[in-house]
């Protein structure tokens, strides 16, 4: 990970409300657990799609490659910091 992949989202308040009440976490290491991070999953130049469910044939690949689609992809991540553990 480096820090192009990370955003930092905020202050420790939103739209008034306080969301680091007694000033838990300095605003230092409260910025440094608000951050989000930005991946890309890269699939490698042989790849081949088909629709979910339908054998790999050369007529069901033929059938996606028409440059007008999106492949849509499913990550299971965990997020393990000093202070929370996420799962997205």
């Amino acid at each position: 990970m480096t820090g192009r992949n990370r955003t930092f989202i905020g202050q420790d308040t939103t739209y008034g409300d306080d969301k680091n009440p007694g000033n838990s976490l300095s605003l230092l290491e409260y910025a440094m657990q608000a951050q989000r991070w930005h991946y890309s999953f890269l699939l490698p130049s042989s790849a081949v799609a088909v629709e979910s469910g339908q054998p790999v044939t050369k007529s069901n690949i033929e059938a996606l490659r028409t440059n007008t689609g999106v492949l849509v992809l499913a990550a299971d991540i965990l997020a393990v910091g000093d202070t929370y553990t996420l799962h997205y």
